[in-house]
């Protein structure tokens, strides 16, 4: 079983990397990145 976890950046996230290593299931950890300022297109 494949499991998707969003939010890879919070605690939460970060506790449960831990917990799945020995665990049977494959994870998938993800996140969103903000665009910096820099990138950002102003109109």
């Amino acid at each position: 079983m494949t499991i998707l976890v969003t939010g890879a950046n919070g605690q939460l996230d970060n506790e449960m990397r831990i917990v799945s290593k020995g665990s049977e299931y494959k994870y998938i950890f993800t996140d969103v990145v903000e665009a910096s300022e820099e990138s950002s297109v102003s109109i």
